[in-house]
């Protein structure tokens, strides 16, 4: 694995975040990255078999009244996941056969 150079600009906001104390530099650990990588393909392979229809009559039936979870809500989730998916991948310059 061989991750992706940092812009300038992601570089100095993740200086920022270090010397502000909110961050510690470590080593990376390749390892622990691409089970990382590996156990959200995972993840992101299950959300199909979630049941969103028996998700939103929970919801429903909440003594909150709440407004139903939309099947699209549902699609955009999905869609934002392999996306933020996909972005790690390319950072880390990693593909999960």
């Amino acid at each position: 694995m061989n991750p992706a150079q940092l812009t300038l600009i992601q570089q100095s906001h993740l200086d920022n975040l270090v010397n502000s104390g909110k961050l510690h530099q470590v080593p990376v650990d390749y390892s622990k990255a691409k089970r990382f990588i590996e156990q959200a393909a995972q993840s992101l392979m299950e959300l199909p078999s979630i049941e969103f229809e028996n998700l939103r009559k929970a919801r429903n039936q909440s003594r909150y009244f709440a407004s139903p979870i939309g099947n699209s809500q549902a699609d955009e989730t999905i869609i934002c996941a392999r996306e933020l998916l996909t972005q790690v991948q390319k950072t880390l310059n990693y593909q999960i056969e």
